[in-house]
């Protein structure tokens, strides 16, 4: 199927105070000149891959990801790469989208 429109539940999207405060911090950091998040999605290629990419505007620094409709032989292999665990000795603790 070359295109599958499906109906999209509509949602604000958050702004001003209620855009996560680490974008805020991250903005003010001068020394940090890249940014990876991590895990780096949960939401394998859904529209809500696009979330850290519309807040990436408040810090305006360069990303790992973005968002596109074309997905490259090499993005899955990538994402699993840059996956955190949620178990076990290497797992992020209180991280709140968890």
């Amino acid at each position: 199927m070359e295109h599958l429109a499906l109906p999209l539940s509509l949602a604000p999207l958050p702004t001003g105070t209620q855009v996560p405060s680490v974008y805020r911090w991250l903005a003010a950091q001068a020394d940090v000149h890249v940014v990876a998040e991590l895990p780096a999605s949960r939401y394998r290629m859904e529209r809500l891959d696009a979330l850290p990419m519309y807040f990436s505007s408040v810090h305006w620094k360069r990303t790992l990801q973005g968002f596109t409709g074309y997905f490259p032989p090499a993005y899955g292999s990538s994402m699993a790469a840059l996956a955190v665990p949620r178990r076990g000795k290497h797992a992020l603790s209180a991280t709140p989208w968890s």
